[in-house]
């Protein structure tokens, strides 16, 4: 703006100087034509010079603008360089996904191994709980649970059957004679035991059984019995 303030003021002078040398161009004649010679020269001089100096005030602040342009390119340019670089030195990952699936694939089936394992283990748990049981002999049945009135030397079957596990029965019975006894016959594969106690007129007896038929009766010797009885199994 200083520029072009200062080419309008030369313009506005070589005005001036014109309008002051047009008299003396009347009275003179070689002189003054030399003098209007010089002042055009002039004139046009300061013409070229104010045109130039308005260039430069407008080409100065547009060169700035553009060296800035410049350098914000050649910024971005170095930007682009380095992250092209950047992504260049990443490997090529199609095979890490490979893996990466490989992974996930393996992992799943492993999920599902340890979810069968876990099961089965809980199923296992049930299976040993449910035969702690029997290790215990806290499982039992009854087999009677009664009385009746029994002939002189005879017996009555309680029970008869088939037990599955070895454990023991037990007998508690009242009866109105002393000769009043149990019996338990237990066929175990090829052998056959059999064992009595004597229950009297009121007591407990216990028989250890193995797996196999089993048969549980009550009897007396030469009496008539009146008895109540009651057997259970424990295995």
């Amino acid at each position: 703006m200083f520029l072009w303030h200062l080419g309008t003021d030369l313009e506005k002078a070589i005005y001036d100087a014109l309008l002051v040398t047009q008299p003396k161009e009347i009275n003179m004649s070689q002189q003054g034509s030399l003098n209007m010679k010089v002042v055009v020269l002039s004139v046009i001089c300061v013409i070229l010079l104010a045109s130039t100096i308005g260039a430069f005030a407008l080409y100065i602040p547009i060169q700035t603008q553009i060296e800035d342009k410049d350098q914000a390119i050649v910024s971005l340019n170095q930007q682009i360089s380095d992250l092209q670089s950047q992504l260049n030195s990443v490997p090529d990952t199609s095979g890490l996904q490979s893996q990466i699936d490989n992974l996930k694939s393996t992992n799943s089936n492993l999920q599902d191994q340890w979810d069968q394992m876990n099961a089965t283990m809980y199923e296992y748990i049930e299976a040993y709980n449910d035969q702690q049981k029997y290790i215990d002999l806290t499982a039992y049945g009854t087999m009677y649970d009664n009385g009746t009135t029994l002939a002189a030397s005879s017996t009555t079957t309680l029970w008869t059957g088939t037990i599955e596990y070895a454990g023991y029965v037990l007998i508690d019975a009242t009866a109105n004679t002393t000769s009043t006894y149990a019996q338990v016959t237990n066929v175990f594969g090829e052998y056959t035991c059999s064992f009595n106690q004597t229950l009297g007129t009121d007591k407990t007896v216990i028989f250890a059984v193995l797996p196999g038929t089993l048969t549980v009766t009550i009897g007396n010797i030469n009496q008539p019995t009146l008895f109540n009885a009651k057997a259970i199994y424990y295995y």
